[in-house]
């Protein structure tokens, strides 16, 4: 029940209540810059998937003693999410917090005595892909489909090699979002803000600790997460190349520059879609253990992710010729 029916059914009640909730106080996100939408929408709707997922690893017992460390990530990142949705918070308050937040997850995942270097990986990794997630929620619909194709896929590998807690972690998070995505796609009722990009945020960064803690392929653990990180990286690199500034909103993703160029949500949502799957897939050979197969898998993960990072260049290129 746990990991079939009740996260589905709470994140639906929950998100529907938070829509008439953030109606009636007037919560929306008004367009700026880095938008790419026309008209205020209510923001913080993710406060709905949160409250669905965190009472699910409170109850359910396929978590275990990793639970305490799922709980502080996913309670933890939601609650500072919304404040930055509510009241808003300085950059230097808010990277403090996420990095402190990261510690103790850290150390609760890892049973509490980490090597030096696997904490400071780890809390770097956490907060990082927080970050890209957050910044990565800019379209109807994309970040249900990472938490989607990222659960399900974990959902296979811990349920083919035995491992219930990870199989678990992986359909839980992966209902929670199928039952937001209702309100957030075709066309978005109301977005996620910062509580819900958090909370998937954290509880995909925790995962990926779990799996790999518990001995699974790296491959088989990050290769969905692999686009979000690559989009996030490419971009800040290419910014800090140019010497921008590097912290402003933009709109400098590569799904963002194929939603200007013309694509529609929908379209770049089912690119995305796609790519993330494709890279789930090569990354579930690698649980045969086979050096070759391993090899070649992790290679087309890099080109399946090259592909999708060069995409908007071709689009702007054949919009230029045809002016």
């Amino acid at each position: 029940m746990e990991t079939t029916l009740l996260p589905l059914v709470l994140s639906l009640l929950a998100s529907a209540l938070a829509l008439s909730v953030l109606r009636a106080l007037s919560v929306v996100d008004v367009p700026n810059e880095r938008s790419l939408h026309r008209f205020p929408v209510p923001r913080g709707g993710g406060v709905g998937p949160a409250l669905a997922g965190t009472v699910t690893a409170a109850v359910s017992p396929a978590f275990g003693a990793l639970r305490p460390g799922l709980l502080v990530a996913l309670a933890g990142f939601a609650l500072l999410g919304l404040a930055e949705d509510l009241r808003g918070l300085t950059v230097a308050t808010r990277l403090v917090l996420q990095f402190l937040l990261g510690v103790v997850a850290m150390l609760l995942l890892s049973g509490g005595d980490p090597a030096p270097w696997a904490l400071v990986v780890g809390v770097f990794w956490i907060v990082g892909y927080v970050n890209a997630f957050n910044f990565m929620d800019g379209i109807d619909g994309i970040s249900a489909v990472q938490a989607v194709v990222a659960g399900s896929t974990w959902a296979w590998a811990g349920w083919s090699s035995g491992d219930a807690g990870f199989s678990a972690a992986g359909a839980v998070v992966a209902l929670v979002a199928l039952g937001f995505l209702p309100f957030n796609f075709p066309r978005a009722r109301m977005f996620l803000g910062d509580v819900g990009s958090y909370f998937f945020g954290a509880w995909l960064a925790a995962g990926a600790v779990w799996g790999i803690w518990a001995g699974f392929a790296p491959e088989a653990v990050l290769a969905p997460l692999a686009l979000y990180a690559a989009d996030t990286g490419a971009t800040l690199v290419r910014r800090i190349q140019r010497h921008e500034p590097w912290l402003r909103p933009h709109r400098d993703h590569a799904y963002q520059r194929l939603v200007a160029a013309g694509a529609s949500h929908a379209r770049v949502d089912l690119l995305v879609l796609v790519v993330m799957a494709g890279c789930s897939l090569l990354g579930l050979v690698s649980l045969s253990g086979t050096p070759g197969p391993r090899l070649a898998a992790a290679a087309g993960i890099g080109l399946l992710v090259a592909w999708y990072l060069a995409t908007p260049r071709f689009v702007e290129s054949q919009l230029a010729r045809q002016e």
